[in-house]
């Protein structure tokens, strides 16, 4: 009797964790209230790569397929507006779109208006070195140069560096590219470059060890307007989970060589 009782429970205690497990499978959370008409509307600069981009006709870059693996997260289709980058912001007020997907920094003037997802990707400047000599802070140049682009924000970054620590040389260059080029082959310390352009030149040199300082933060985010709480509860736990399961670190690695924090 006893038994059979402990075997009842038992047989109980699957069944409902079978239940906790099936059951949202049958019935997924409705979305409609968040995406009323049935289709997620993503606006995008197509003029911006590795981001978005339009070739021939068809969309590409890192914002597309993180539009489409949002879509797919949430279970609805997805459709790709694209606009210059002054309309963004107005479609997505006047209702034209869901949410703005376009490489886009959260702006202080906009966020009575505007709902930013959490960061998808850290575009900031980043301090660039050779694994086997690594620098850790610009207190570190002292003695060393440090190469950047000639009048690009780098170079803002690094005249206030050099009224602060004893002298380092500064080594500008018409490209960010060459300044990475200078450290690879051990002509500068280190190099002053934003991530993505670290991460497009990594491709090309896999083999590269290098160490990654982040020196200013450029986080790209996800927009979605104020009033639309439920779309932006559905889209910043999608996105949370794209990040959390390796999706994101997927995508951006399909366009660029990122394997830095």
């Amino acid at each position: 009797m006893v038994q059979s009782a402990r075997r009842i429970i038992i047989i109980g205690m699957i069944i409902a964790v079978i239940g906790v497990i099936i059951i949202p499978l049958i019935n997924p959370p409705d979305v409609a209230p968040a995406f009323p008409h049935g289709v997620i509307r993503i606006a995008t600069e197509a003029s911006y790569p590795p981001y978005s981009q339009d070739i021939g006709g068809e969309l590409v870059g890192i914002d597309i397929q993180i539009g489409r693996a949002l879509a797919e997260q949430i279970g609805l289709p997805v459709k790709f507006v694209p606009l210059g980058i002054d309309a963004l912001y107005d479609a997505l007020k006047n209702d034209h779109v869901d949410l703005i997907i376009s490489a886009l920094q959260p702006e202080d003037i906009m966020r009575s208006e505007v709902r930013y997802t959490l960061p998808y990707f850290d575009d900031g400047l980043v301090m660039v070195s050779n694994a086997n000599m690594p620098i850790d802070d610009w207190s570190q140049l002292a003695g060393g140069g440090i190469a950047y682009e000639f009048g690009a924000y780098a170079d803002e970054i690094i005249r206030a560096w050099s009224r602060r620590v004893r002298p380092f040389d500064k080594m500008p260059y018409e490209l960010p590219e060459y300044a990475l080029d200078a450290v690879r082959l051990n002509m500068a310390r280190a190099a002053l470059v934003d991530a993505t352009t670290l991460g497009l030149y990594r491709r090309e040199y896999p083999d590269w060890a290098v160490h990654v300082v982040y020196i200013t933060s450029k986080p790209y985010t996800i927009a979605v307007r104020m009033d639309r709480e439920k779309s932006f509860i559905t889209t910043n736990d999608a996105l949370k989970n794209l990040l959390d399961n390796g999706t994101i670190a997927r995508i951006l690695n399909d366009w660029m060589l990122y394997d830095w924090d």
